[in-house]
């Protein structure tokens, strides 16, 4: 095994690649110490053939995303470990890891680039290379010397180097096969240099060849693509527009966008239309951001495949419903249509709750609600810390609703400047809430199993009880029923009382476990829009039970 420094990851995605699979992983360990493959879903006996390969990570998909999504999961893998390169083989056998060697030197004289594996269709030993390959190459890198001016020998290569820090993951929208020729053409927009390193390839005959390339659907995918990229270059030549702006520019930012002038366009509404109308009416409006947001609807998805095995189109519709009465309530707050004291009940609370404590809540159900209702229980202010920098308009009327009993403390701002605010509202003997579910980069985390599947979960919040001595509460707040004026319902209970010895990973395994409990009883109020698990470093092995 190589003894190189630990800068370069292979990532071999794998869909259904038993026969193959072995050999590959088997050839790569030969020259490179880390080594990631992406089961991407497969139901043949991938999943047990890698069970030869302890030394190694795998990740495993629920069900089938796509090549381009199964990439995704091993770019971010490879960030978070802070590896430099990603270097990218398929796992048909296609490709020979003998070349490896090959591509690292390449790496050395060429840092930063991307580095494409060119195919040697004519040397000896290559086989039956078909003629839609031969073809489809000389197409591909017209098609990208036309959207980015750069002339490339094989732009259909799935062996290539990627310079992972340099790669914004974030603009990327195709999941397919068309992940490949997307991610180069925005990384070139975007100034990444690219070089070329001859490589030898293998096809088997016709009748031994497994692709799981469609003909008709992916090269539809790989035209719409074409299509957009080219129209994006030729506009910029016309009208002056910079590319590698766009090329950088995270795909999220204009969900916001859409997002902010959606709530504009609603305050009106709900002023003016009974909330009765506005509920019935929602469905319809939900069901179209169900249908076109992929990667949400798949990440809920994943939910139900973990909870129950359910992997139905529509399994997750649900979430999406009762997640859009909280938008509807938020608004309708902000409209003065919602009073938050009367429709916000706490059902179950532990006797001792006064003094400053941490509570933890969580993605699962609506918890920018639950300030208004303990507030009205307790004499001490209540601090909520969340990201404001995308709902300034309802933390100021959620402020004022508290008349004074709670505030927001702002997580987006200075790291330095939050965790003082945070200090000084414990100090004041106020209650600070968390999210508890989601992990900031860089920020302390522990790897706990949740359903079953590993999940990074932030420790920052119980460090910082068990260093004040401060008790820590769980809280979930739930929408009580489809209906305008059914309640939320807040139920909070005690994780640590700060009178018995304890550390903050124990507290945070404590909070895992009411969080799952809490899932397994209603899991369409899990409103986690990511790729909980997908993203996440994990062997998907059952680790040691809750405390």
């Amino acid at each position: 095994m190589a003894t190189h420094p630990r800068t370069a990851l292979v990532v071999i995605p794998a869909f259904n690649n038993a026969a193959s699979l072995p050999a590959v992983v088997e050839g790569a360990l030969l020259h490179m110490r880390d080594v990631l493959v992406v089961d991407d879903g497969s139901t043949d006996g991938t999943a047990a053939a890698l069970k030869a390969f302890p030394q190694i990570t795998v990740i495993r998909h629920p069900h089938n995303r796509g090549k381009g999504q199964a990439l995704m999961t091993g770019f971010q893998y490879a960030q978070r470990q802070g590896f430099e390169t990603a270097i990218v083989m398929d796992a048909d056998g296609q490709h020979f890891p003998s070349d490896l060697p090959r591509f690292l030197a390449k790496l050395a004289t060429h840092a930063g680039h991307i580095i494409i594996g060119a195919r040697a269709f004519d040397a000896p030993g290559a086989g039956d290379v078909p003629g839609a390959s031969r073809f489809g190459r000389k197409f591909s890198n017209f098609w990208v010397w036309a959207e980015t001016g750069v002339r490339l020998s094989d732009t259909q290569s799935g062996f290539r180097a990627y310079p992972v820090r340099r790669l914004a993951l974030d603009g990327l929208r195709c999941s397919r096969y068309d992940f490949e020729i997307e991610v180069l053409t925005r990384a070139i927009w975007a100034g990444v240099p690219v070089a070329s390193e001859a490589v030898g390839v293998f096809y088997p005959k016709r009748e031994e060849r497994i692709s799981h390339f469609d003909p008709w659907r992916d090269n539809a995918r790989l035209t719409v693509l074409h299509t957009r990229l080219v129209t994006r270059r030729i506009l910029s030549l016309l009208f002056g527009l910079d590319l590698k702006k766009f090329a950088t520019r995270p795909a999220r930012g204009a969900a916001r966008r859409r997002e902010r002038r959606g709530a504009a366009l609603l305050g009106p509404i709900l002023r003016a239309v009974p909330m009765p109308v506005v509920y019935a009416f929602a469905p319809l409006v939900l069901l179209l951001y169900y249908l076109f947001g992929a990667e949400a609807r798949e990440s809920v998805q994943d939910l139900y495949a973990a909870l129950d095995g359910r992997t139905g189109f529509f399994a997750a519709f649900p979430n999406y419903l009762y997640f859009g009465l909280s938008l509807i309530d938020r608004l309708a707050l902000a409209a003065g249509r919602f009073q938050p004291l009367r429709q916000v009940a706490v059902d179950r609370r532990p006797a001792s709750f006064t003094g400053p404590a941490v509570m933890i809540g969580s993605h699962f159900g609506d918890w920018s609600f639950c300030g208004s209702a303990l507030s009205d229980k307790r004499a001490q202010p209540i601090a909520v810390v969340m990201d404001l920098s995308q709902t300034p308009n309802f933390a100021a009327q959620a402020r004022a609703a508290g008349k004074g009993r709670f505030d927001y403390i702002d997580a987006s701002g200075d790291g330095l400047d939050v965790i003082f605010r945070i200090k000084g509202a414990l100090e004041a003997g106020s209650l600070v809430c968390f999210l508890g579910d989601r992990s900031r980069p860089g920020a302390p985390e522990l790897r706990v199993p949740f359903l079953g599947r590993a999940a990074a979960f932030p420790l920052s919040p119980y460090q910082l009880a068990t260093r004040l001595n401060v008790p820590v509460y769980s809280f979930f707040c739930l929408k009580a029923a489809y209906r305008p004026r059914a309640p939320y319902v807040v139920y909070v209970d005690e994780i640590w009382d700060a009178r018995e010895p304890a550390d903050a990973e124990r507290l945070c395994r404590r909070f895992v476990a009411r969080l799952e409990d809490q899932v397994r009883r209603a899991p369409w109020h899990w409103f986690n829009f990511f790729p909980f698990w997908g993203r996440k470093d994990a062997h998907l092995a059952r680790l040691p039970a809750h405390d």
